[in-house]
């Protein structure tokens, strides 16, 4: 027994070796695949950096060119300004009669407000009859029967023309 005892002692630890180098081999892999994604990691990173730090230069150049031109517009306009001011001696007229500028801007201040209200035709009312301020809309009192309305109406046919002209125009209330 001692001789196979000893075999399978060799054995395992022949197995344990292959599986030892075989976990080194393993670790070598990994530890490379690692450190091959690191570095590719870092060139990206590095790439990606310098596309930023470009497009940063750029902007700060557009900027720059923007603050430029309108400095350089701003200074064209106020000396423009300046100019045709000095020219036309109008900074003089307003210091000694502010009123035309403040009228000026209270009737500019009025049309703007006002839109196009002002230049819109009026509404006309529509051809009809006229409603005569003095009669009533709602009478106090109706009459009792009909017989009255007709004994009104047949002693208006014998009246004046006005007061049949009135009741055209004006028929008596409707009944209850």
């Amino acid at each position: 027994m001692d001789h196979k005892e000893a075999h399978l002692h060799q054995e395992i630890e022949r197995t344990r070796a292959a599986i030892s180098a075989k976990i080194d081999m393993l670790k070598a892999q990994v530890d490379a695949q690692v450190d091959e994604a690191r570095s590719s990691i870092i060139d990206g990173m590095t790439a990606l950096l310098e596309k930023v730090n470009q497009v940063r230069a750029m902007i700060d150049h557009a900027t720059s060119m923007v603050e430029a031109t309108i400095e350089q517009a701003q200074e064209t306009a106020h000396t423009s300004l300046e100019a045709h001011l000095a020219k036309s001696g109008r900074i003089g007229e307003f210091d000694q009669a502010p009123w035309v500028m403040i009228s000026t801007a209270i009737l500019i201040g009025y049309v703007l407000g006002a839109g196009d209200q002002l230049f819109l035709p009026r509404r006309v009312p529509a051809a009809g009859p006229v409603p005569d301020a003095r009669v009533k809309c709602f009478p106090t009192s109706y009459p009792t029967s009909h017989s009255r309305s007709a004994t009104t109406s047949s002693a208006h046919s014998h009246s004046s023309p006005s007061t049949s002209a009135h009741e055209a125009v004006n028929p008596p209330p409707y009944e209850l």
